[in-house]
């Protein structure tokens, strides 16, 4: 009997810590196999515009990826979004955004930015009160090579979708962008240091992140010199 209680202890214990596994939410086209469909293009006001196209001369996976060419001049800028928004499981909050870029130019900035819209998909606003994000991640790592860049973000109790924007801006800049995608993470995986929770040593890098925060998710840290404080 006590042989038989210590397994089912064991048996509860390892699913109390077991991650959740991650599930893709479906991007329409997110590989840009079909071309630009599922995509639209924005042309603000006020800058020169790029264009894109899917012409298939190279992709990180499958056989197309959507090329984005910004003209020279002052100011320059496209940007890219999902023609409807994407529908998020209710059963998960937290999620990540991947895609791959390389920059055959490299553009003066890129950013993603996450917008929150209801189940019907219709943007919640104003941004700032909605859990919008913004991204902006680093250019070198992506010139003449592939780069992978991450975002993780957690929805509000209102969000019923997501709409995806990646804008290139700069002048001459020539960029591909391909497999973009959504999976949701396990909670603990973007959870903030509670009380009592060892923080990096002084010297490593650590910030607060809200809804108006630019976040910079590939910046590396400077290595720790000191041990971690405990709170």
């Amino acid at each position: 009997m006590v042989k038989v209680a210590c397994r089912a202890f064991c048996c509860c214990l390892l699913a109390a810590v077991t991650p959740l596994a991650a599930a893709e939410v479906a991007v329409p086209n997110g590989g840009f196999e079909q071309g630009l469909e599922g995509w639209n293009l924005i042309r603000p006001g006020g800058f020169a515009h790029g264009e894109v196209t899917t012409d298939g001369g190279e992709a990180h996976g499958g056989q197309r990826a959507a090329r984005v060419v910004n003209p020279t001049g002052d100011k320059v800028m496209v940007g890219l979004v999902n023609a409807g928004f994407v529908p998020l499981p209710a059963e998960s909050r937290t999620f990540r955004v991947s895609f791959w870029m390389k920059a055959i130019t490299a553009p003066a900035m890129v950013e993603l930015r996450i917008a929150s819209t209801n189940a019907s998909g219709q943007a919640l606003v104003p941004f700032d009160q909605h859990g919008w994000r913004f991204v902006r991640p680093a250019i070198a790592p992506m010139v003449g090579q592939w780069y992978q860049v991450k975002a993780g973000f957690g929805a509000q109790d209102d969000w019923g979708g997501v709409q995806l924007t990646i804008w290139v801006n700069g002048p001459g800049a020539e960029v591909l962008v391909d497999e973009v995608t959504i999976t949701t993470v396990d909670p603990e995986e973007l959870a903030v240091p509670q009380v009592g929770a060892r923080l990096p040593a002084a010297g490593a890098a650590a910030w607060w992140e809200g809804p108006l925060r630019k976040v910079y998710p590939n910046e590396q840290p400077p290595p720790a010199t000191a041990p971690g404080l405990e709170l």
